[in-house]
C-alpha cells in the first residue's frame, strides 16, 4: 500500500484534475479529504475493503486516512479533488469525519449538481490552487470554497448514514486524526492512548491494518510534510523548522527526512527554489 505523502500536512491546499480513459490506482492512504466526481463511464472505488461502482453523476467522498483504491472496468471520465481538512473546519465535526459510512459513493441531488455546474466548481478549485499564497489562504475565496465543500459533504452525510457497527471500526481514523492535530507536540503511543482511552498496545495493533507502517513512521510523515512546507515558504533555519515540526533536534529531523523524502532538508529546499 502507498502512503501518499504529498497529501499530508497542515497547510491549506487543493489538488485537482481530470482523468479520462483508464484510471487505476492501487491501495493508498492520505490525510486529506478526497472527492471523485464521475462525468462519464464508471469507476470502481474500493474504500476500507468495500468495493462500489460510481457511475456518471455520482460523487465519492473519501474521508481522512481511509485506505482506498481505484479501478476502471472499461472507461471513465472523472474529476478528482483532494483538499486539506481546514476547508471543513468549523463546519463538519471531526468525529463525523472519523465515522465510517454505509457507502463512499452517493448520487447527489439535481440541485447540487446544477449548482456545481453553474459556479464552474472544477475551475474554481483549479483557480484557487493556481493563485493560493500564504497571504490569501484565509481570504474570501477560501470562505466561499469552504461553503461549497460543506454543501457536498453535508449531502453525503445525509445520503450515507453511519451505523453503530461502522462507528466501532473508526478507531484507527480517530488515532490518526488526533495525531494530525498534535504531531508538533511530544506525543507517544502512551500519551495518545491516554487522551483517547486506549492502551499503547491497542494503538500499536491498530497500525497493523496499514502495511509497512507503525506509529513512529506515521508521526514522522506528518511532521515531515509540515516541515517541507516551511522549507519552501520560509527562510527559517533547519533547526528552527525541525523544532517547529515536532522533532527533538536537527539530527533526528535530518534522519527522518532523508528516510521519507530521499534527500536532506537542505537539498530539498534547494531543489524547490531553483
Amino acid at each position: 500500500m502507498i502512503i501518499q505523502h504529498t497529501n499530508f500536512g497542515s497547510f491549506t491546499i487543493i489538488r485537482c484534475g481530470h482523468h479520462e480513459g483508464v484510471y487505476d490506482f492501487g491501495a493508498h492512504i492520505h490525510q486529506f479529504c478526497e472527492l471523485v466526481w464521475v462525468q462519464g463511464g464508471e469507476i470502481e472505488m474500493t474504500v476500507e475493503g468495500k468495493t462500489e461502482t460510481a457511475r456518471e453523476g455520482d460523487i465519492t467522498v473519501i474521508t481522512p486516512f481511509q485506505i482506498h483504491s481505484f479501478h476502471t472496468p472499461e472507461y471513465c471520465k472523472i474529476w478528482i479533488c483532494v483538499f486539506s481538512n481546514d476547508f471543513l473546519s468549523g463546519l463538519v465535526p471531526v468525529d463525523d469525519l472519523c465515522h465510517g459510512r454505509s457507502n463512499a459513493v452517493f448520487t447527489p441531488s439535481h440541485s447540487l449538481l446544477s449548482f456545481l455546474r453553474e459556479i464552474s466548481f472544477e475551475q474554481l478549485c483549479m483557480d484557487f490552487y493556481a493563485t493560493m499564497t500564504a497571504e490569501n489562504a484565509n481570504g474570501a475565496h477560501q470562505l466561499y470554497m469552504n461553503s461549497v465543500f460543506h454543501l457536498i459533504v453535508s449531502e453525503y452525510f445525509v445520503a450515507t448514514k453511519a451505523t453503530e457497527s461502522e462507528k466501532k471500526d473508526n478507531t484507527l481514523q480517530r488515532i490518526l486524526m488526533y495525531m494530525m492535530d498534535h504531531f508538533r507536540e511530544e506525543i507517544t503511543q502512551v500519551t495518545v492512548g491516554k487522551a483517547l482511552g486506549y492502551s499503547p498496545r491497542y494503538i500499536s495493533n491498530c497500525f497493523e491494518a496499514i502495511p509497512n507502517m507503525n506509529f513512529r513512521t506515521m508521526l514522522n510523515s506528518l511532521r515531515i510534510e509540515y516541515a517541507k512546507n516551511l522549507l519552501i515558504t520560509t527562510d527559517e533555519s533547519i533547526i528552527e523548522i525541525a523544532l517547529k515540526s515536532g522533532f527533538s533536534g536537527e539530527r533526528s529531523f535530518h534522519r527522518a527526512f532523508l528516510s521519507i523524502v530521499g534527500m536532506t532538508p537542505g537539498q530539498y529546499r534547494k531543489s524547490k527554489r531553483i
